[in-house]
């Protein structure tokens, strides 16, 4: 039986911020609170993010997204363990990116299970495309690889792949 009590952990020690598992509501505002205060201290310029995570809300790993490329501090973005789904997102920021050689990043299509009205569904269809459209805009800021077709079967990339593909900048 799946463990389903571990949610996330979000921690700070020193100028190091860490997310441990899910992209939710949550995590991604106590992280934004932990930044927002770091932010506030002008003698702090760099900070080093590391993620863990298998994925979790799209909307929420774009509000990622925009709270870490439009901080005004030097962050490097750590991938470490297992990253995936929307996990993957902050990976395309304008900072710099490491990927611990044995991480392995999962990428798929959107994925959402329903039991709602016809209606319903299709508004929740066009939203979805609309959310697929941003990701892969995101995406092809960093590699012309990704494309909606490479999504369809979901792709495992070790770490030396990810170099190759432009998606992270060094492998340690």
């Amino acid at each position: 039986m799946k463990n389903t009590s571990f949610v996330y952990q979000v921690d700070k020690i020193d100028n190091n911020l860490y997310l441990i598992g899910e992209i939710n509501m949550e995590s991604i505002n106590e992280l934004h609170q932990h930044i927002n205060k770091i932010e506030r201290d002008n003698n702090i310029t760099s900070l080093n993010f590391y993620i863990t995570s298998d994925g979790g809300s799209v909307s929420e790993g774009l509000k990622l997204f925009d709270i870490l490329q439009s901080s005004r501090l030097n962050i490097t973005i750590y991938a470490t363990g297992f990253v995936a789904s929307a996990g993957t997102i902050p990976l395309f920021t304008r900072h710099k990116t490491v990927m611990y050689k044995n991480t392995m990043l999962v990428f798929h299509e959107l994925r959402h299970w329903s039991d709602d009205s016809l209606s319903n569904v299709t508004a929740r269809l066009n939203m979805a495309e609309r959310l697929l459209d941003k990701i892969m805009t995101i995406y092809n800021s960093k590699t012309s690889e990704i494309t909606k077709e490479w999504l369809i079967v979901d792709k495992y990339l070790d770490s030396e792949q990810a170099l190759a593909m432009k998606i992270v900048d060094e492998v340690i």
